[in-house]
């Protein structure tokens, strides 16, 4: 919502949200059931700019297309694949100078097979297809160059 108050206000902006919503150990279907409600409640006011898809990255990514994106924020999976597979969907939709941001790559406690792991992964494929641009104690964020 803050970035659609304060950031998309062109009124050809537009925003693509991916989310499974799926029910966890400690969360049942019916809560997961209740957040996605309240998500699409919360983002009715811009339900034309917004378009929220119910499913899993790895099935979304792919149908969008391809060159059509400024900006795409990996925050989803926490497992080096997950996130290496996001980001490798995710280069081909970005227009050139587009940013591709991870979050929570970074955490008070090291983790094995987490989101850093899944951007070198990530690097070791497309190093030439991105550059970093910036980079905070939770989040990089690269930018795609000219290919």
């Amino acid at each position: 919502v803050w970035c659609l108050q304060n950031i998309l206000t062109h009124p050809n902006s537009c925003v693509v949200a991916i989310d499974p919503w799926l029910p966890t150990t400690k969360l049942d279907a019916s809560f997961m059931n209740a957040v996605h409600e309240r998500a699409i409640h919360n983002l009715m006011p811009w339900f034309r700019k917004v378009n929220v898809c119910r499913g899993l990255s790895q099935d979304i990514l792919p149908l969008l297309e391809s060159e059509s994106y400024d900006l795409i924020v990996i925050d989803g999976d926490h497992t080096d694949i997950a996130v290496c597979s996001d980001a490798l969907n995710s280069i081909g939709l970005l227009r050139n100078g587009g940013v591709l941001v991870f979050d929570d790559v970074r955490n008070r406690i090291s983790k094995k097979n987490h989101v850093l792991q899944g951007i070198e992964m990530f690097l070791k494929v497309a190093s030439k297809d991105v550059k970093l641009v910036w980079e905070h104690r939770y989040s990089n964020a690269y930018v795609k160059v000219k290919t």
